[in-house]
């Protein structure tokens, strides 16, 4: 049986649009033993200019720790994180 993702709501960070944390699903479609944070960032295009939207993924890179101690205090722990974000 497999686990319904668990919403993880008010990351402080501004590229956080969305957090959640998932089973983490095996090729054979099987649930694994992993717990996978997902992070789904803004869409960076709706910054003004290249410049902006370079430093703020630079921002949110540099406060990933910070965003994994935040999470880890409010939903536990996990074993990886998959960042998805707008191409």
């Amino acid at each position: 049986m497999l686990h319904s993702p668990k919403e993880v709501k008010n990351i402080s960070h501004p590229m956080v649009e969305k957090a959640y944390i998932k089973r983490e699903v095996m090729p054979n479609g099987q649930e694994g033993d992993d717990n996978v944070l997902v992070l789904k960032l803004r869409d960076f295009n709706t910054y003004a200019s290249r410049t902006s939207r370079r430093d703020a993924y630079i921002d949110f890179l540099i406060s990933l720790s910070e965003i994994k101690k935040e999470v880890q205090k409010k939903a536990g722990s996990f074993t990886r994180i998959d960042i998805q974000s707008h191409h």
